[in-house]
């Protein structure tokens, strides 16, 4: 049996370098990825979703960040496994400065925004909506590193 505590200490060390080095390669600024007519028409009508240009996302080495949505500026803290980037909200509210005084103050909700990374380091938000009125409709968000 101590052969198997071993690959157990080996697999944790392992997993949390892997998340370090993650997590140096991940701090920058992304932007929404843009898209040609085809690739509109393919998100529309095979995809069925909608997709999300304008966003903006901010990865600071302290692990805080600002993620500028179409409507929102959200911050607060990020963290990283393997796959998923999760942004953890701390601070919400619109873009709009008249609307900060006029309107209620967003959510945070509760639980973090999730973005699965791909290889390329390309950050993926894949929202289905649990508003009837939209019958599932579906909003993707594909953030890209600039550099």
């Amino acid at each position: 049996m101590p052969f198997k505590h071993e690959f157990t200490m080996i697999l944790f060390i392992g997993t949390f370098l892997c998340a370090c080095s993650r997590h140096d390669t991940l701090t920058g600024s992304y932007k929404s990825r843009s898209y040609n007519i085809i690739q509109r028409y393919y998100l529309s009508l095979v995809e069925k979703s909608v997709y999300s240009i304008g966003n903006e996302l901010e990865l600071n080495k302290d692990s805080s960040f600002t993620y500028t949505c179409c409507g929102t500026i959200i911050t607060g803290k990020w963290s990283v496994t393997p796959y998923t980037l999760s942004l953890f909200c701390k601070n919400n509210v619109y873009r709009n400065d008249s609307l900060n005084k006029t309107r209620p103050k967003p959510s945070c909700g509760t639980e973090p925004i999730k973005m699965h990374i791909d290889k390329s380091g390309t950050l993926t938000e894949d929202i289905t909506s649990s508003d009837p009125r939209l019958k599932g409709l579906r909003a993707l968000v594909y953030l890209v590193k600039v550099e």
